[in-house]
């Protein structure tokens, strides 16, 4: 897989929060939005990422945003729970790695990124757990999808020509070969990860209690 994969998903998480509600004499009460297994995903946890898919500030998620957050969370704690079976563990060095390739390819220093975590409602252990969880979950990938995929020789070649005929303009093989090899692994991991994703929720228990 390509360096620093966690990136993105970072970045997201810097995108926005939902901001509890707040009434005189109320005490904000969390709730589960679903069981996956051992595991609770709590609606607090599906709020702030589902804000992060809103299109500018004030303004509210695209429809579905909510349920498409929710499908991707029980994807990756089902990773997780793989990630545990096999002693999959992160340690605080590393955090620290992928936070400095946050910072640098957002231009930010310490105080920069803190200010934005605190904008957003994140505290810097959150964020730090969030990055671990993430980074923990691609080594899953890495682990149980990986040894799946192969691109062969043959197959690349095969692509190459389909790809010429389409357009005749196409550079050399020599010249486009990593960039098609690299095109059809990404594709069939992640195929193979939605296979697999099928075959852990049909062999999990899986409730959605309610947002």
């Amino acid at each position: 897989m390509r360096a620093a994969p966690w990136i993105g998903f970072t970045l997201a998480l810097l995108a926005g929060t939902a901001a509890a509600e707040k009434r005189p004499g109320w005490t904000p009460v969390d709730r589960v939005a679903v069981v996956v297994n051992q595991d609770v995903i709590l609606v607090s946890e599906v709020a702030r990422r589902t804000a992060g898919l809103s299109p500018g500030p004030g303004k509210p998620p695209p429809p579905g945003a909510e349920r498409q957050v929710l499908e991707m969370m029980i994807d990756e704690t089902l990773f997780s729970q793989e990630a545990v079976r096999a002693r999959i563990v992160v340690s605080d060095p590393e955090v620290d790695g992928a936070i400095l390739e946050i910072k640098k390819s957002n231009r930010l220093d310490d105080a920069g990124l803190l200010k934005a975590l605190e904008a957003q409602g994140y505290t810097m252990e959150l964020y730090r757990e969030d990055l671990r969880q993430q980074i923990v979950r691609l080594r899953a990938m890495n682990v149980i999808i990986r040894p799946r995929v192969s691109v062969r020789d043959d197959e690349v070649l095969a692509a190459y020509k389909e790809a010429k005929k389409a357009d005749p303009a196409l550079g050399a093989f020599d010249a486009v070969k990593e960039r098609l090899q690299q095109q059809m692994f990404e594709q069939r991991m992640a195929n193979e990860t939605q296979k697999w994703l099928l075959q852990r929720r049909l062999a999990s228990y899986i409730a959605v209690r309610g947002s």
